[in-house]
């Protein structure tokens, strides 16, 4: 009976090794002390953060590694974070080569990580800035006798919209403490995702996708849009929950 009781108690041991920190019931979250502000390309950007065990308990027990992907060249910057202050606090200096949007998460060894918003890094102060497209229109109106002809400057700016054409949906995914409802999506381009948190714990929205914005921690009650205008697969998932995984089919 004691040889049977010492191998059960051997498996199971081994089984939650091998499921890891996350499924075996530990988690963390890592929480920015304030949201970023102005980030210039090549200026050294330094910021603190608290990791808690379970979203509620600081710990020193983690190595923290900031990991960031340039969304339109796919270039990857790692940094590791340092302990400073008070237990579960961390500080980091970051340096993005290039302007552009940033996708990037900060992750709590063992544990997983935490997705951040999509940053977007300014270009240095010195370098030009190419000016935005422009249209010239022009036309000629008839005042009684007189005619006047006048030139249109307009600006194009390209707009967060649905295709010309189709309609604009919303569809709604739900975060509950078991996963993403629903948990596969198809949908047309133009559609506009909303992830609503109605869970107790904080959770996230991010994938390796580079055409995908991540949404940052979200708390019981927030929301995350994002909207689809090309055809394409996008799996996500939840970094301090990965059992939590989601895909969106965008179909033409």
């Amino acid at each position: 009976m004691k040889r049977v009781l010492a191998r059960s108690i051997l498996v199971v041991v081994g089984l939650l090794v091998m499921v890891g920190p996350a499924a075996a019931g530990g988690w963390a979250t890592v929480r920015l002390d304030e949201a970023p502000a102005a980030v210039v390309a090549s200026e050294p950007w330094q910021f603190g953060f608290l990791v808690k065990q379970h979203d509620r308990t600081p710990t020193n027990d983690v190595e923290p590694v900031v990991r960031a992907v340039h969304m339109a060249t796919g270039e990857v910057l790692t940094v590791e974070g340092e302990q400073t202050g008070e237990v579960g606090h961390f500080s980091a200096v970051v340096t993005f080569p290039m302007a552009g949007d940033w996708k990037w998460e900060i992750a709590p060894n063992p544990f997983g990580p935490t997705s951040m918003e999509t940053l977007t890094v300014l270009p240095p102060a010195a370098e030009e800035r190419s000016e935005p497209a422009r249209m010239d229109r022009t036309a000629t109106v008839t005042l009684g006798a007189l005619q006047v002809s006048f030139t249109l400057d307009i600006e194009l700016i390209a707009a967060d919209a649905a295709p010309t054409g189709q309609r604009a949906e919303t569809v709604e995914i739900v975060i509950t403490d078991s996963g993403y409802t629903p948990s596969r999506l198809e949908i047309l381009p133009g559609t506009e995702v909303v992830w609503s948190n109605q869970s107790a714990m904080a959770h996230d929205v991010g994938s390796d996708n580079l055409g995908f914005r991540d949404s940052g921690l979200l708390d019981a009650g927030d929301e995350f849009r994002q909207r689809f205008t090309t055809a394409g697969t996008f799996h996500y998932t939840c970094g301090p929950h990965p059992f939590m995984t989601g895909t969106i089919v965008v179909v033409e």
